[in-house]
């Protein structure tokens, strides 16, 4: 029902339209699948929505060759990133000249720096690309030695492995987005990195994940005290002591993402905030 008020409502001949269209129909034949299904949340439904609601409107959209502004503004910050060290334009004037996003989500627009205008180069390709990595590590580690904690632990494999991957990505918040163009499901994806590496007691390595989400986005920045916070009381419900060590020691530290606005004051703001 999503994906066809998400179709109906949207302008036409739009990235949207097209999607929720598509998605309606992946979504209808993943309810029959579903219906015929007897255990819940099986794989084969979930393959059905993934099929109907990403891959289809994802290779449609590609050959077409209509995606989000979003992915253009990314791949015109890596060109300029590279020719000038900033990839801010330095007298914008027209909308596509603005860049909203943190320095590093022009990495996703390196590829179609330097190979060109293919299919295989579009930064919508790289966003996916980097939100399945990031959750296939999050699943990864959160189910690592999972089998130990089985007496615990009474969620069936497939609903918190491959299948649980495949809901999240058949989710329309989330399919949309990842099909369109969207920038947001990279930095979702590293953010649920983080929360599983803070979940394993693995300070470092989420502090690491977080900081990546951060130089992509701002929109992760909130995430930053949710998680010290998580970390305070990962174990057992225990606060940690500060003599226990932190992700980010302190506010100074190191580890902690420091805001792009600090290092470059009048572009970033200039941009990020606008």
């Amino acid at each position: 029902m999503s994906g066809l008020v998400v179709g109906l409502l949207s302008p036409a001949d739009t990235s949207q339209e097209a999607w929720g269209l598509a998605a309606s129909l992946g979504y209808g034949c993943a309810a029959l699948v579903a219906a015929r299904s007897s255990a819940p949340w099986a794989p084969a439904p979930a393959v059905a929505a993934v099929v109907g609601a990403v891959v289809v409107p994802l290779l449609y959209l590609t050959v077409i060759s209509k995606e989000q502004m979003k992915a253009g503004v990314v791949e015109r910050a890596a060109d300029l990133l590279f020719a000038s060290g900033s990839p801010y334009h330095p007298t914008p004037h027209v909308v596509r000249d603005f860049n909203p996003y943190l320095p590093g989500m022009a990495l996703f627009g390196t590829p179609h720096m330097l190979f060109g205008d293919i299919p295989f180069t579009s930064a919508r390709l790289w966003f996916l690309v980097g939100f399945l990595a990031a959750v296939a590590g999050a699943i990864r580690v959160l189910t690592d030695g999972r089998d130990a904690d089985a007496g615990r632990v009474s969620i069936p494999r497939a609903v918190t492995g491959r299948a649980g991957v495949l809901w999240l990505i058949a989710c329309p918040v989330v399919a949309l987005p990842l099909t369109i163009g969207g920038v947001d499901p990279p930095v979702i994806g590293l953010m649920c990195l983080a929360l599983a590496f803070t979940q394993r007691g693995d300070a470092g390595r989420a502090g690491l994940a977080l900081g990546a989400a951060a130089a992509l986005k701002w929109t992760a920045w909130p995430a930053i005290p949710v998680l010290v916070v998580c970390w305070r009381y990962a174990v057992d419900g225990v606060p940690r002591s500060s003599a226990q060590g932190e992700p980010w020691g302190s506010p100074c530290s190191p580890s902690c993402p420091r805001p792009w606005w600090t290092a470059v004051p009048s572009t970033a703001t200039r941009f990020s905030i606008r």
